[in-house]
């Protein structure tokens, strides 16, 4: 049965959209260019699923849209080949928090009004927060996996440049 078909014979069904850059949208890119346009549905999925994947909040299970998905999901050889030096979920969070969390206009304006006094306002808030912080059992799990690896590399952040 194809995807086409299953579509049309649901009654509920939702809707997602992802949006790939950098990277991953040349990946991805490459990718559909080098198969038919019937692959494309399972290569799309392949990509989201290697990116995403919802599950419960207070527990280790998937949500039942993404067991559907995996269920779905045909074999495919796709996979995200570009990756970033280091441990790639770190050089993202640290990506995030400086190009894209807001953080550093937020800064900027601080700065630009209250000036040098309001920046260390906020950096007291972020150490207030920081110190308070309790990380969920997902995140202490993460860690639990990964802490060995980590602390045999130096930490350092290294700006990546758009191709």
């Amino acid at each position: 049965m194809s995807a086409a078909s299953d579509i049309h014979e649901s009654v509920n069904w939702i809707r997602f959209e992802v949006e790939f850059s950098e990277n991953y949208a040349h990946d991805l890119t490459d990718a559909l260019k080098s198969v038919d346009n019937d692959s494309f549905h399972s290569i799309i999925l392949n990509a989201f699923l290697a990116k995403y994947r919802f599950c419960y909040s207070d527990k280790d299970e998937y949500l039942l849209v993404t067991s559907v998905l995996l269920d779905k999901n045909v074999a495919s050889s796709f996979s995200f080949q570009s990756r970033i030096e280091s441990d790639p979920t770190i050089e993202r969070k640290i990506s995030y928090m400086l190009r894209g969390s807001g953080l550093i206009p937020l800064l900027y304006v601080v700065n630009e009004v209250w000036g040098e006094s309001g920046v260390k306002y906020i950096y007291s808030l972020i150490d207030y927060a920081w110190k308070r912080f309790i990380p969920s059992r997902k995140e202490r799990a993460w860690l639990k996996n990964h802490k060995d690896d980590l602390s045999k590399k130096t930490l350092f952040y290294k700006e990546r440049t758009k191709e």
